[in-house]
């Protein structure tokens, strides 16, 4: 458990960097350059910035440290890809797709999961995104997760759900995401699919069905009562 929260602590920090090193002109996040480690530190999934160095640095707000960072990882790292974490700069794998934020890293050394912005960002709808190695396996969006998703808008005062947390879990290969209405997603990393959903709602559901055949029971006596006496 602490070594899951770890991973999903760390890749959110890495997202909070990429969000606030956004383009001020375009409100766009800023192409950076990163590398995280899967959950059980055999591999490094490395994702240099499409940008020049000095163009991915020029930013006001690059630190010195930032600038380190990006030199440090181009120099020891040829490519986006995935690697051995044990210094070598031999790709695993290439990722030659578009410029990713920054990912969990599976320790199978063959798919990687991407929070999605929903998780950061209420205005945002992606759920997640799976793939393996630069393939993606499946996109998920907010509404497609939720069973009864206008429903639950209601519910939720006219709100649409959202997400308070989520976590990988690299023993069971599996990532779950949990909404603000107590609901839990749980989702096959390897294919992607959604393999479990705990929600209170059925509970939830029949509760308020009986309150509601309580409270209508006498209204339907009375008004049967009245019609037959009407009839009569």
């Amino acid at each position: 458990m602490q070594g899951r929260n770890l991973v999903i602590r760390s890749v959110w920090s890495l997202a909070g960097i990429a969000f606030l090193h956004g383009s001020a002109a375009a409100g766009l996040p800023h192409e950076t350059t990163w590398k995280t480690e899967s959950d059980d530190g055999r591999f490094v999934f490395v994702m240099i910035s499409p940008l020049s160095f000095e163009i991915e640095t020029e930013p006001s707000w690059y630190t010195k440290a930032d600038i380190e960072r990006s030199r440090t990882i181009r120099d020891q790292y040829p490519k986006s890809g995935l690697y051995l974490n044990d210094g070598s700069n031999k790709p695993l794998w290439d990722y030659g797709g578009e410029w990713l934020r920054p990912v969990i890293v599976a320790p199978d050394g063959e798919h990687l999961v991407i929070p999605g912005e929903w998780i950061n960002d209420d205005y945002s709808s992606r759920a997640v995104t799976f793939f393996q190695r630069d393939q993606v396996i499946r996109t998920y969006w907010d509404r497609e997760i939720i069973p009864h998703y206008f429903l639950k808008a209601v519910v939720n005062g006219w709100s649409p759900p959202s997400c308070s947390d989520a976590w990988f879990e690299p023993e069971r290969m599996t990532y779950t995401i949990r909404t603000n209405q107590h609901e839990e997603i749980v989702f096959d990393v390897i294919s992607g699919a959604i393999i479990e959903v705990r929600s209170p709602f059925p509970t939830f559901y029949a509760v308020a069905s009986v309150i509601f055949v309580a409270c209508a029971t006498p209204i339907v006596r009375r008004l049967w009562k009245r019609m037959r006496r009407k009839a009569a």
